[in-house]
């Protein structure tokens, strides 16, 4: 019960990452320039 629970936490969680991941990267690309600019 606890197995099946953690493990859809950790897909769920996963599912986020895999979505938020590409902006931070793009974000930070962005950002990096300004700052050594």
């Amino acid at each position: 019960m606890m197995n099946a629970q953690y493990y859809h936490l950790h897909s769920s969680l996963m599912q986020t990452l895999s979505i938020f991941t590409p902006h931070v990267r793009a974000s930070v690309f962005l950002f990096i320039p300004t700052f050594f600019s």
